[in-house]
């Protein structure tokens, strides 16, 4: 009986597999998400508006790069979040192309990097594209 044995570009063929299967997957990702968030409840905000915003309540602050897909589906996730008036919670953005001051003092290493601050201090940091029921869970803690 002949035994079959992994050789070395069984591997390389199973890498390279995976990956186009991982960027086909992602880009029906992104891709799935409405392209118009003209409805977003989002504020946006600068340098001069963001230190008053964050200073009371609760909020979201979303730092972000105009034109990427990334972006806009992690806008699009946030906007899902329930709205409940007895909490109010707050939700902005900050292009950092625009504002890199603010970029660099929060020690934003990527976008899209959530902010979430209540009463002025950050409570969560929140990097890359999460999905909506992860975000609901963060919801619910920042809102206890």
């Amino acid at each position: 009986m002949k035994t079959f044995k992994l050789q070395t570009w069984h591997f390389g063929l199973m890498l390279i597999i995976l990956s186009i299967a991982t960027n086909i997957m992602g880009t029906w990702a992104v891709n799935s998400i409405p392209n118009n968030v003209e409805d977003s409840r989002f504020v946006e905000l600068n340098d001069k508006t963001f230190e008053e915003a964050i200073s009371t309540g609760a909020g979201f602050v979303l730092f972000y790069k105009e034109n990427s897909d990334l972006c806009d589906k992690m806008e699009y996730n946030l906007n899902q979040l329930p709205v409940d008036d007895r909490e109010k919670i707050n939700y902005y953005k900050v292009n950092i192309t625009e504002f890199a001051a603010l970029e660099a003092e929060y020690r934003i290493s990527g976008v899209p990097s959530i902010l979430v601050f209540k009463e002025g201090k950050e409570r969560e940091r929140i990097l890359g594209v999460i999905p909506e029921s992860n975000l609901k869970i963060i919801y619910n803690r920042v809102t206890k």
